[in-house]
């Protein structure tokens, strides 16, 4: 599972991306990938909205959100209801 954790190196905070799994029964960091300060990854957020190619979405709920985010999108609820009776 991927989660953000922050470092502070020299007294300055940055962020990373970090996944981490199950390796012999402990949990043990498989990779890590460096996303920036905190100012540099909301200034490539701001800048992202000038891109008409990238969108971002950030969801705070998780999967949850994600997958009711996927459903409004498609309109899974009336596809099911076309195809089932009530």
């Amino acid at each position: 599972m991927v989660s953000l954790k922050k470092k502070k190196i020299k007294g300055h905070i940055y962020w990373y991306a970090v996944e981490m799994a199950r390796i012999d029964g402990k949990p043990k960091q498989v990779w890590q990938k460096y996303l920036g300060t905190a100012e540099k990854i909301v200034e490539l957020k701001e800048q992202s909205k000038e891109l008409p190619h990238i969108k971002l979405k950030s969801f705070q709920y998780g999967k949850t959100a994600a997958l009711l985010s996927i459903s409004d999108e498609l309109n899974f609820i009336d596809i099911v209801n076309k195809h089932t009776n009530k």
